[in-house]
């Protein structure tokens, strides 16, 4: 799980969704405290899962000034990171209904190669 937050906040310190990775960074910093609660709680929270301003709504082909095969490469790592997260998520019993249906949205994004 580490690995997927550690690539999302990349991606997203990459493409200018600054306040976006500071909520995947302050997972980061959560992730091996004694008490796993706040790490669960802000895994699961809207922040990241939510609607307009989360870390899911990040649209990275719309921040760039050129759409160019970089930046779709990028999106297409985002969305995979994220199905990666959900996918962990569900392995270790922390997914929501919200990050299964995330999950499965980008996972037919990437099938459909958008």
């Amino acid at each position: 799980m580490r690995r997927e937050l550690f690539r999302i906040e990349l991606l997203l310190r990459k493409h200018q969704f600054d306040a976006q990775a500071d909520v995947v960074a302050g997972l980061l910093r959560r992730y091996d405290a004694p008490d796993q609660a706040e790490f669960r709680a802000v895994l699961q929270d809207v922040g990241m899962w939510g609607g307009s301003g989360s870390v899911i709504d990040c649209a990275i082909s719309s921040n760039a000034r050129e759409v160019t095969s970089q930046v779709r490469q990028d999106e297409r790592a985002f969305w995979s990171a994220i199905v990666q997260l959900a996918d962990e998520m569900d392995r270790v019993g922390l997914a929501t209904a919200r990050s299964r249906d995330v999950a499965a949205t980008f996972r037919s994004w990437l099938a459909k190669a958008v």
